[in-house]
């Protein structure tokens, strides 16, 4: 698996040194910046530069499989003699690699720059604490609450990778050309996520204290659990499609 891991990183590579690039254009922006208005727009640009370097990631990992499916433009990997549930945790892994670089990036560089901002109208500053008062709050608490958020979202992306999967290789199986295909896969993987939300929205949540620290992580257990579910079942499903209905 490490082989293909390594392969879906390289071939991504291109894509993600213009992300770079674009980042580090923003940062320069704001390094030269002189006066407070100019280091503010410096710091949007890099929040807008980082979040839409994010999502061009996460996206990038949502169409491979469907491309390489549609176009064989993955052949390489489809040729080694690996099982296609290797094939398909190593897009997973590969594309949640990435995505966890990319946040440990962000979140590092916006440190930096708070330092930088810092040190530069000579003021300190302790954005966490700010923050916490802005919100009443505990600094425990809002690190509890971005723990909460942050590990449910890694099986939220898990999740719709795995739903994106198993409606690629649905669509896959159709007779329809290649555009064809294209539009069909994103209409089940809608109609899927369409009904994967209306359940998760349907299920309890279970009752904890307000004073408890990952509160909003406790409440939302059953819907992780829905969700591995969900996304054993899709990743199974697309296994089994890619070894007994899809022609590689």
């Amino acid at each position: 698996m490490a082989k293909t891991i390594k392969y879906e990183l390289i071939r991504h590579k291109f894509t993600l040194i213009i992300l770079s690039c674009i980042l580090g254009g923003a940062e320069l922006l704001f390094l030269i910046g002189t006066t407070p208005s100019a280091t503010v727009m410096g710091l949007m640009l890099i929040y807008a530069a980082g979040m839409a370097a994010y999502f061009t990631i996460w996206l990038l990992g949502l169409i491979s499989f469907s491309r390489d499916l549609r176009e064989k433009s993955g052949y390489m990997i489809f040729l080694t003699p690996v099982s296609s549930y290797t094939i398909i945790f190593s897009k997973i892994i590969a594309a949640l690699l990435e995505l966890a670089v990319a946040a440990v990036a962000l979140v590092g560089l916006a440190f930096l720059d708070m330092q930088i901002a810092n040190s530069r109208f000579s003021r300190s500053v302790n954005f966490l604490r700010e923050f916490s008062s802005l919100l009443d709050t505990t600094t425990d608490r809002v690190w509890s609450v971005f723990l909460s958020i942050w590990i449910t979202g890694l099986f939220t992306t898990l999740t719709l990778y795995a739903i994106a999967y198993f409606g690629s290789a649905l669509a896959a199986m159709s007779t329809q050309s290649k555009g064809g295909r294209r539009w069909l896969s994103v209409g089940i993987i809608f109609g899927i996520l369409i009904v994967y939300t209306i359940i998760a929205k349907s299920l309890p949540e279970i009752s904890v204290r307000s004073d408890v620290l990952f509160r909003e992580l406790i409440e939302r257990i059953p819907n992780i659990i829905f969700a591995l579910a969900v996304s054993a079942g899709c990743t199974y499903a697309t296994g089994y499609l890619m070894d007994k209905k899809i022609s590689l």
